[in-house]
């Protein structure tokens, strides 16, 4: 197989598309003027197993927003949703031991049911944060597409605990769309905007938890199914692309290196280096690129510091930082903040 000039389209599970679908019906907006706006044929929602571009679902959800004339349209669909949203995953995670388990589960096998998306549990102190972020930088605008995500993840972490468990803060990358009390009074929590990337904050505590929901009977078939899934759907990606998922914004933060990333796939370091090479891709072009595209993302659409974001990709320094963004971009980070405008 030649990877090198192959470029994947992001996909997701026609599952998922369709349980948003069901929830746009109830709202009595024309589906089918907003299907064919986001380039979606009615026919192809009838095979749950098949998939579609994952451009065209966050397209349809910008769409209905815009019809409904509603900004919080994808947070408020999420939040009146069931596990049908995530398909098989939703299930596994209502099926799981614990709450911690469930979240691990949801991390470990949203590539089943949607590609290109960074889904995190990252644990600081006595909080945990649940993280969500799409990494193709050409899906835009996708503020509905990450509200309907966060609130998801809350929605299901009710379900789980039966009101034990809330959050307690919510982060999302881009700014409000209405007033700031609006989300809050949906989340039940306090809301921060502009941050470095898409979480719900829970009590760690709170990961001990157990289900009130399913039998954990469920969760062995499940997962078998799961891990059947992303098989087949992993023979569709090239070993660059296996490498650029890796590559996430928290094992960029703590300094990501050849080692490390390679005890994290489970491969030797040669390995690593054989199969980048057989594909004409390098490590550092890869690394260069995701923080390229974080870079980016934090200057735009954050209030973080030049030095903030530069310790957010891993430097130890300013200079080595802004080095490295003219390298890649001919314009210092300042230049480049001040040429683009906030993500509103």
């Amino acid at each position: 197989m030649h990877h090198a000039s192959t470029v994947v389209e992001p996909m997701i599970s026609v599952q998922n598309v369709k349980a948003l679908v069901e929830r746009l019906r109830e709202k009595d907006l024309p589906l089918g003027k907003l299907l064919a706006a986001a380039d979606i044929r009615p026919n192809r929602l009838e095979n749950v197993n098949d998939q579609l571009p994952l451009r065209n679902y966050v397209r349809l959800l910008e769409l209905a927003a815009e019809q409904a004339q509603d900004p919080l349209i994808g947070l408020s669909l999420s939040l009146a949703s069931g596990p049908e949203a995530l398909g098989a995953v939703g299930f596994l995670f209502l099926s799981s031991e614990t709450l911690g388990q469930a979240i691990g589960n949801l991390c470990r096998y949203v590539s089943a049911v949607q590609d290109a998306t960074d889904n995190q549990i990252e644990h600081d102190g006595e909080l945990a944060a649940i993280t969500y972020q799409i990494r193709d930088d050409s899906i835009a605008p996708r503020r509905q597409d990450a509200e309907f995500s966060l609130g998801i993840i809350t929605k299901m972490i009710r379900a789980y605990a039966g009101g034990r468990c809330q959050p307690v803060e919510v982060h999302l990358e881009h700014g409000p769309a209405v007033d700031r009390r609006r989300y809050e009074s949906l989340f039940g929590c306090p809301i921060y905007f502009r941050q470095t990337r898409n979480a719900v904050i829970i009590k760690a505590a709170d990961l001990n938890l157990r289900s009130i929901a399913l039998s954990d009977a469920l969760a062995e078939i499940l997962e078998a199914q799961l891990r059947e899934r992303i098989a087949s759907r992993s023979g569709l990606q090239s070993f660059g692309d296996r490498v650029t998922e890796a590559l996430t914004p928290t094992s960029i933060q703590q300094k990501v290196n050849v080692c490390s990333l390679a005890k994290e796939m489970r491969i030797s370091q040669s390995t690593l280096y054989r199969r980048l090479n057989s594909e004409q891709k390098s490590f550092q072009r890869l690394l260069d690129r995701r923080r390229e595209a974080l870079a980016k993302r934090l200057l735009s659409g954050s209030r973080m510091s030049i030095a903030e974001v530069a310790s957010a990709l891993g430097y130890a320094e300013n200079a080595s930082f802004t080095r490295a963004f003219r390298r890649w971009t001919s314009v210092s980070p300042r230049q480049y903040r001040e040429s683009s405008r906030p993500l509103l």
